[in-house]
């Protein structure tokens, strides 16, 4: 079989199925392949070479998995000529410590392999529960502050205790209470998956519990972990094999500055988190022709640009006249039917007072809904009272992104309107 070209894991093995050596590569086939020059290979490599009778590989989706992945195949089958990893004592071990008292909060430490046994003859940590061992302490730290927003695990010590990483949102909130302990256990059995290299089963587990969230009605918990499921996903693409700090794609200098203004605007309007972020906005216009054939269009606008394989249309199923309103309300509940596209950050309406109104009677998930009005664009707003305010639309800063999303909206509904007309024609 032809090795491929892609990040994966390798091990050799004996006659009797042995396995003498785990490695990792960012691309298997320039990897294996060193192997067949002997000459240039030092002499335990060679002798490893000339035991092994066959090779087997792992493809994984980045160089990050292969990391857990080899770790986890050292680990369980001690090859012999992992001498660095096997017998070094300097080798990194992440560990999840166990909850020996009522008070006491289970949290992810490092440790070396002299301190292995201490700890667990203390009961500090279990067997099961330690990862590794990873031969590059520097490549651990990165994976674990890379996945601490997924997993968000406390580091206080005890419940009532707020630790540091709770007061910038990347702890869950066990530790002031505010997080039950079965959630924060279910979040580290998965961590748990993750650190083995079961990257795939850690999706399934996530996919099915923003299923059982959305069927329980619980759509804020449902978003949280549809976030978090993100940011995995992000951080486990090809493309992050190369960035060191596993950042998001950098944004343009205007955009980035809308999005600052944005989120600022949102904080005190909504009463956000100032750090509120605003990754995902969804645009909705309503259309029809000549008073039929209607459609709803849905743009998604990704950290300010423009994403059109999340766009959506929506033909509406009202079979009374088409009116705006009722058929905005029809797109909205229909949209919140499927919680797997995603779920938006902002929302914004093309209308006024009576369509902003309409939505927010049919919208049940937490997030910011506003809608532009015309003649000239004005912001509107719908408050808690009920009331709704018009705020004149800031074009210096933010103004502008609005704008793009409201007319991106209008040009795709226009778009299938277009393709409708067309078909008519060549009908007749």
């Amino acid at each position: 079989m032809e090795l491929p070209l892609l990040p994966g894991v390798y091990w050799f093995s004996d006659a009797n199925d042995n396995v003498l050596y785990v490695g990792k590569a960012k691309i298997l086939k320039n990897r294996v392949s060193s192997y067949a020059q002997l000459n240039r290979l030092n002499f335990r490599i060679r002798k490893m070479v000339s035991s092994a009778t066959k090779i087997q590989w792992k493809v994984v989706s980045s160089e990050l998995e292969a990391l857990l992945v080899e770790a986890e195949l050292i680990k369980t089958y001690q090859p012999e000529f992992n001498i660095l990893l096997k017998d070094d004592k300097s080798s990194l071990y992440v560990a999840i410590t166990n909850k020996t008292t009522i008070s006491q909060v289970p949290t992810v430490i490092t440790l070396r392999k002299q301190d292995i046994s201490l700890a667990l003859s203390r009961s500090q940590i279990a067997g099961k529960n330690i990862f590794g061992p990873f031969q590059s302490a520097y490549k651990v730290r990165q994976v674990l502050k890379a996945i601490r927003p997924v997993f968000q695990w406390c580091s206080s010590k005890r419940v009532g205790q707020p630790c540091f990483y709770s007061s910038i949102s990347l702890c869950s909130g066990y530790c002031v209470q505010t997080f039950s302990l079965e959630k924060y256990e279910d979040s580290l059995h998965r961590l748990s998956l993750f650190l083995r290299g079961k990257t795939a089963e850690v999706r399934t587990l996530m996919l099915q519990k923003i299923q059982q969230y959305t069927d329980q009605l619980e759509y804020e918990n449902a978003k949280d972990i549809h976030d978090q499921l993100q940011i995995l996903n992000e951080i486990l693409s090809p493309r992050s094999i190369r960035t060191r700090n596993l950042s998001l794609p950098q944004l343009q200098v205007g955009t980035r500055d809308e999005l600052t203004h944005l989120r600022r605007f949102l904080s005190v309007q909504f009463h956000l988190p100032r750090q509120y972020m605003v990754h995902r906005i969804e645009g909705y216009d309503v259309s029809n022709l000549q008073g039929s054939d209607p459609y709803i269009s849905m743009v998604t606008f990704i950290d300010g640009e423009k994403d059109a394989r999340e766009y959506r249309v929506f033909r509406s199923r009202l079979a009374e006249k088409p009116n705006d309103v009722g058929m905005l309300k029809e797109a909205l509940q229909r949209r919140q039917r499927h919680p797997e596209w995603g779920y938006p950050d902002l929302v914004l309406i093309d209308g006024g007072k009576g369509q902003l109104r309409a939505a927010h009677s049919v919208w049940s998930w937490k997030c910011p809904m506003i809608s532009l009005a015309k003649d000239p664009d004005r912001c509107v707003l719908f408050k808690p009272d009920g009331t709704c305010t018009l705020i004149p639309l800031d074009t210096t800063s933010f103004g502008k992104m609005l704008q793009r999303v409201r007319d991106e909206a209008h040009r795709f509904a226009k778009k299938h309107h277009t393709r409708r007309r067309d078909a008519s024609i060549l009908d007749l």
